[in-house]
């Protein structure tokens, strides 16, 4: 898990790594939202278990800073340096975001999974999680279970295709059995549950160009 207190912040992070071609998570939840709570509980574990297979990114969120921001408060610690949130902070990297892309925020937790080739962090083909959603209907079973899982596929393939299969593989998530799910044709129930709890969506900016670690 690596602090992402700004858009150009996050891109400049990544362009220091010298990777051609990954996949990059960008979490966005807040202290308070329930995903939230679970996260921070566990941060200092989810950065250590997520170095070698992927970057997760979290807006808002950062070490060393604190009192930089008026609204900045610590939330959490990793390897026992003080993480603080921002509101101000979040929205702001939430409106870069924004312009950079089609996508719009939900106002709830979500994890965006991004192809990053050489030298650009592209949006045709985004993995657009529903965290929240998937909580509440027992989709998974906590949000521990499903980033151990996420890590285990991102080891074995970080591509957003790969990424769902391999999950799909190692029932990171489940339907829950209930009676309007169990009466629905398997068709329309996968239209359901991609659109509620997750999908893969071309989120490229209209009449902009692609974001890259140069900022373009």
């Amino acid at each position: 898990m690596l602090e992402a207190i700004t858009y150009q912040a996050m891109l400049e992070d990544i362009s220091r790594n010298n990777i051609l071609e990954d996949t990059i998570g960008i979490l966005i939840t807040r202290p308070e939202l329930e995903v939230g709570k679970d996260i921070l509980s566990s941060l200092n574990y989810y950065h250590h278990a997520s170095s070698k297979n992927v970057n997760f990114y979290l807006p808002g969120y950062g070490a060393y800073w604190h009192g930089t921001y008026p609204d900045g408060r610590v939330v959490t610690k990793i390897n026992g340096v003080d993480w603080s949130f921002s509101d101000s902070m979040f929205v702001q990297f939430v409106g870069e975001l924004q312009a950079h892309s089609s996508w719009r925020y939900s106002g709830e937790s979500e994890l965006l999974m991004l192809e990053y080739k050489n030298g650009v962090l592209r949006f045709e083909k985004v993995m657009r999680f529903y965290l929240e959603n998937m909580l509440r209907d027992n989709l998974i079973h906590s949000t521990s279970s499903f980033f151990q899982q996420l890590l285990t596929a991102c080891g074995q393939d970080k591509s957003p295709g790969g990424l769902s299969d391999r999950l799909a593989q190692a029932g990171a998530i489940q339907v829950t059995k209930n009676a309007l799910m169990d009466r629905l044709p398997n068709e329309i129930k996968g239209l359901l549950l991609r659109g509620k709890y997750l999908c893969v969506q071309d989120f490229s900016p209209k009449n902009t160009q692609v974001s890259s670690s140069e900022g373009r």
